[in-house]
């Protein structure tokens, strides 16, 4: 037998040996009852007899890795997954995830989850060698329809998207102009086809702010009605729209109310219109009105108006509940009687945001004064910063079943106004 044969099988021989001694419970083997010093020594043996050394053999070095995709992007509440591949073959694949913004996205094992607009990098780093990639992550609002608002002849003034309510088959969309408040127009949008229809109006109607707007159904003479109840925001009123479902609507009505009080009764101050209403939800229908739910800022109001209440008359809201706002701003809010929340939006100094709170049907029917809704936030809706340069303003939303939908003021300045909205869906909001 020739010399390399011969030193195989003895290598082979020292091998097997090495095992013998580490399981046949001989030489400080595995069941010698030696102790972890005699295991130990019994595994250097090992690798001493198999390598020549006594320590186990150096794993592959890690040269790099790779992220792919290297950029996406994708919608608010979707989901992306990324793959991390270690070079070279054959070295340790551990690696771990993070998010420079994880408002925008976070980061999971790969698995990528888009929270908010906006563009987060996220970071694969190896476990061993400390070897990184990146991903470009750029997060967008789902748009359902591009609002483009109309000039009115003017090459300043423009057009500025205000209430939105959202129905069955449509959401509608208001739009006044900025900054007279004087005229404005109201549109339809298909939430399936996403066609945008311009509805015509009867008569002179002056809307001002057109802040919020809730829509309400019910017979009138035994047949079935639809009205939208629009809070003006810088008048003390809420006028009464009749829409006859082809696109068509007139004033029906218009109620005036004082200066709405705080718990204690006493009537609130008129700075900076906070004693005015400037959102309006419903509540549902009595046997012969329709209740709302009204918000002044923080502070909330009940008012019932009869079916049939005549037009040019005053209403009374009545104090229901005050809660704690995050920011100064206002803006309106959604109240859902099958969740029993609220859905306000707050337009703060560096973006938008929508909190639920819950309680709100306890909240209404308690009488005493320091009765309070519980909050339960939900996550941010546009952290786009409201500035100049990139105006994002959340301008109203609701749901209708499980999808919440809101509607956008954008490219707002000083000089021009608003340029563009949007309406949009947005699934993180339950």
């Amino acid at each position: 037998m020739g010399g390399e044969p011969r030193r195989l099988l003895g290598l082979f021989g020292q091998i097997s040996g090495a095992f013998v001694g580490l399981f046949s419970g001989t030489g400080g083997g595995l069941f010698a009852g030696g102790g972890d010093g005699d295991w130990f020594k019994c595994v250097k043996d090992f690798f001493k007899k198999l390598f020549g050394k006594g320590d186990p053999p150096p794993g592959i070095t890690v040269t790099g890795v790779t992220i792919y995709p290297s950029s996406t992007t994708i919608k608010v509440g979707d989901k992306a997954q990324l793959t991390a591949t270690v070079q070279p073959t054959g070295a340790s694949q551990s690696v771990t995830w993070s998010s420079s913004d994880t408002s925008v996205a976070s980061v999971s094992n790969g698995t990528v989850t888009a929270k908010g607009a906006g563009t987060a990098t996220i970071t694969v780093k190896t476990v061993e060698g400390k070897k990184t990639a990146t991903c470009t992550v750029t997060v967008s609002f789902n748009l359902h329809k591009e609002l483009k608002n109309m000039k009115d002849g003017n090459t300043v003034v423009n057009y500025q998207t205000q209430g939105l309510a959202v129905g069955g088959t449509y959401c509608y969309s208001f739009e006044v102009n900025y900054p007279f408040d004087t005229d404005h127009n109201l549109y339809r949008i298909h939430k399936t086809s996403k066609n945008i229809e311009k509805m015509t109006r009867s008569g002179t109607i002056n809307l001002y702010h057109a802040n919020d707007v809730a829509l309400a159904a019910f017979k009138v003479n035994n047949v079935d009605k639809l009205f939208m109840y629009v809070v003006t925001f810088n008048t003390y009123e809420i006028i009464k729209l009749e829409y006859d479902g082809s696109g068509n609507y007139s004033r029906v009505a218009t109620y005036t109310y004082a200066p709405v009080k705080d718990k204690n009764g006493i009537p609130v101050p008129d700075t900076n219109g906070d004693g005015h209403i400037n959102g309006i939800s419903l509540i549902g229908n009595k046997s012969n009105s329709v209740e709302f739910l009204l918000q002044a800022r923080e502070t909330f109001y009940t008012v019932e108006i009869p079916f049939t209440h005549p037009n040019n008359s005053s209403i009374s809201p009545r104090y229901a509940f005050t809660i704690t706002r995050p920011d100064s701003g206002r803006q309106n809010f959604h109240y859902d009687k099958s969740k029993d929340k609220i859905y306000v939006i707050w337009p703060g100094a560096n973006a938008n945001m929508v909190n639920a709170y819950s309680g709100i049907a306890a909240a209404i029917a308690k009488n005493d004064k320091d009765r309070k809704a519980s909050p339960t936030k939900s996550p941010v809706v546009a952290p786009w910063p409201i500035n100049s340069t990139n105006f994002f303003e959340v301008e109203g939303g609701g749901f209708y079943g499980s999808t919440y939908w809101f509607s956008t003021f954008e490219g707002f300045t000083t000089t021009s106004g608003g340029k563009n909205g949007g309406l949009y869906t947005d699934s993180r909001i339950n």
